[in-house]
């Protein structure tokens, strides 16, 4: 049995690789955490950033499982913090 990293299918490590946002930065990742942290402060409502970015008018389409797991890394590195009653309420934040 051949337990070698590279005898797995390629299909098994795929993973996205969240880097910390930074505007300085020359990382490619680290440029887009950036555009993706900003667009947070755009909107009241979790909820319409989701729609926003779910119809693909961002710089690529992210389906809300691929924000709520943004909104979960920026929350872990203690960048953002989203109040529960704005998940569904968009007059909380106003």
């Amino acid at each position: 049995m051949n337990t070698s990293f590279h005898s797995w299918p390629a299909e098994f490590w795929r993973v996205n690789s969240y880097s910390y946002p930074s505007f300085f930065s020359d990382n490619d990742k680290a440029r887009e955490a950036w555009s993706i942290f900003l667009t947070f402060f755009d909107y009241t409502a979790y909820d319409e950033l989701k729609s926003w970015w779910d119809s693909g008018q961002g710089e690529r389409r992210l389906n809300p499982s691929a924000l709520e797991s943004w909104k979960a890394t920026f929350e872990e590195v203690g960048l953002l913090y989203v109040i529960r009653e704005s998940l569904n309420n968009p007059k909380v934040l106003r």
